[in-house]
């Protein structure tokens, strides 16, 4: 949900947080990080129009993975997606498709995987390409509504 406007008073603008105990210690709070999360294995973000970008990397096992991919799919099909490639093979082991993904917020063309995969140990490449239009930065309708991770991401999955 977006306010049309910024509140009166500009300093209140966000999220404040405060101690339940009345004193803090600000060491211990910092911004999130996405460069510093260690769960992380490989990501290309924010992209923009007319793109294709690349990214190598190597599981040293067989690793469930965590992807979260966002990008344009209109007539069933995607216009701007994500892919993984085994880099020995040159082979597509995962891709993002108009079915597998569902609405990302905002315009009805945007979509979204949230999922989970497993990858055998190896060396892979992550792919994203964008088409000519509505792409981060650049949108030609409502964005979705998490626009600074359009493009693909993949997380270590944690355990629980």
């Amino acid at each position: 949900m977006r306010s049309s406007s910024a509140p009166s008073d500009g300093r209140h603008w966000g999220v404040t947080l405060l101690a339940a105990s009345g004193s803090l210690d600000r060491s211990a709070i910092a911004a999130y990080d996405p460069k510093k999360d260690a769960s992380i294995i490989a990501e290309i973000t924010a992209v923009r129009d007319d793109d294709r970008e690349e990214k190598r990397f190597r599981l040293d096992r067989a690793t469930e993975i965590r992807v979260y991919a966002l990008g344009e799919g209109t007539g069933r099909s995607m216009d701007d997606f994500g892919w993984i490639e085994d880099a020995k093979a040159r082979k597509t082991v995962w891709e993002m498709t108009y079915r597998s993904t569902d609405h990302a917020g905002g315009a009805s063309k945007n979509r979204r995987f949230d999922g989970t995969i497993t990858l055998a140990a190896g060396e892979y490449i992550l792919k994203y390409e964008t088409d000519g239009s509505h792409s981060f930065g650049d949108w030609n309708a409502d964005p979705p509504d998490d626009p600074e991770a359009w493009g693909i991401t993949l997380f270590r999955k944690i355990p629980r």
